[in-house]
């Protein structure tokens, strides 16, 4: 008895049965209906809050009440299923790429937030520093590939969040400007001493540091580079990038393939 109590207590917080199939649970007290209703609206508010906090800019930018009504819809449709609420919103910048008649550029934000929460949350390693590369001999290097630090990757984008986010973060008393569309921009995000960064790649970066997530060594990012670069440049510009990655903090080690 006691587990279809249960059983029917959730289903009714999750909007899928009705409080009539509740019984009383204590006799002499406030109607059965009113006290689950408490339980049902606090159950709703609780990951309100939840999306709220995961999704502050994206607050900013719609206001409270359309907000909430977008965050009730969510809930209807993916009720929470993980033991923490911090799960809660992962599918939340999805849904909103599908919602009737809302801007792309308004899921493309929340993706962008729900990135840099997902830096934050991402386990600890240490990065090495330039003075590593001066342990290996320069053919050594060719040879090797890179693990990236565990809170490191990246999206791609149309619509510009990460100036929409800056916006909203410097200027928010101001109107935001319309969202400009720019196919195939990529975002990488990172942490480095408990502060989470993030910024857009060049087209030649990107094409350089995807092959380096997929496990390429040094010198194949430069033959790949090679298709998109004068010859003569590439060796420059891949050192260029190199140093970068490892001053911003991307690589956790090197590894001979």
């Amino acid at each position: 008895m006691l587990k279809v109590i249960q059983q029917n207590f959730q289903a009714y917080l999750q909007n899928e049965s009705p409080a009539c199939t509740l019984p009383d649970i204590a006799t002499g007290k406030p109607n059965t209906l009113a006290r689950l209703t408490v339980y049902h609206n606090a159950y709703r508010m609780r990951l309100l809050e939840t999306l709220q906090t995961d999704f502050p800019k994206l607050v900013s930018l719609l206001g409270d009440e359309y907000f909430n009504q977008l965050g009730l819809a969510y809930l209807a449709k993916h009720p929470s299923t993980h033991f923490s609420v911090d799960q809660f919103g992962a599918k939340f910048p999805y849904f909103l790429k599908n919602y009737p008649n809302l801007h792309p550029a308004v899921a493309e934000l929340a993706q962008f937030e729900w990135s840099l929460g997902e830096v934050i949350t991402a386990a600890d390693a240490d990065s090495i520093d330039k003075p590593s590369l001066l342990d290996y001999h320069p053919e050594e290097l060719t040879t090797m590939r890179c693990i990236l630090h565990p809170s490191v990757f990246w999206q791609t984008f149309e619509w510009q969040p990460m100036s929409i986010w800056n916006h909203l973060t410097h200027f928010p008393d101001e109107n935001l400007p319309t969202p400009t569309q720019a196919s195939n921009t990529v975002c990488v995000f990172w942490r480095k001493n408990l502060q989470v960064y993030f910024r857009s790649l060049s087209p030649e970066e990107t094409l350089a540091f995807h092959a380096l997530t997929e496990g390429y060594t040094l010198a194949e990012i430069c033959e790949l580079l090679c298709k998109t670069l004068p010859e003569e440049t590439v060796s420059l510009q891949f050192s260029q990038f190199l140093h970068r990655w490892i001053e911003d903090g991307f690589i956790h080690k090197l590894h001979f393939r």
